[in-house]
């Protein structure tokens, strides 16, 4: 019971100095032919978000519908970044050799996506062959203006083969795609 009242009376008096503490005023009475101010001092901070992952889940093109990796995106600054994809190969699966007749397996790429994705953030989902041409890189998230929202992100990546035609023929095929993340 002793106890009990010493610990009321303690916190009583803690909530009696965090009250003085938080109120500051400055009081005039009678002002006459002259001025009075006072200044608010205000501050906003907010941690910077820039990180980019990725994770290889598969690199053998077993099935016509292969999901390959997923990347990771958090930004929350206002001019914003860029992911893109580039093919080495163009979009194509490129045989090791053509000795027994093979040739090129074209394929698209298919993002799948969960999460935030930030007000002024554009987005692409589907690739065709054509847009990887010439080792191009194709933007998947852009900031074209302000970004006005963090974006939170994890995107998935399917590579869709463009037909499954030679998919069970002899050969060996290759090609290499690299995600790349541009903070601006």
């Amino acid at each position: 019971m002793y106890f009990q009242n010493k610990m009321k009376i303690f916190i009583a008096s803690c909530c009696m100095i965090l009250i003085g503490l938080s109120v500051h005023a400055v009081d005039s009475t009678n002002i006459q032919n002259t001025s009075k101010s006072a200044t608010f001092e205000l501050s906003h901070s907010v941690t910077r978000k820039s990180m980019f992952s990725t994770r290889v889940l598969n690199s053998l093109i077993s099935e016509a519908n292969t999901v390959i990796g997923k990347f990771k995106v958090q930004n929350n600054t206002s001019d914003g970044f860029i992911v893109s994809i580039s093919s080495t190969n163009s979009g194509y699966l490129k045989p090791a050799s053509t000795q027994d007749g093979e040739t090129d397996i074209a394929y698209t790429i298919s993002i799948d996506r969960q999460g935030d994705i930030g007000e002024g953030v554009d987005f692409v989902g589907s690739i065709e062959t054509a847009a990887l041409a010439s080792n191009a890189e194709v933007k998947i998230l852009n900031t074209t203006a302000t970004q006005t929202t963090p974006t939170d992100l994890t995107c998935e990546i399917e590579v869709v083969l463009a037909s499954d035609q030679f998919f069970e023929m002899a050969g060996s095929y290759s090609d290499t795609l690299t995600v790349t993340y541009e903070d601006k």
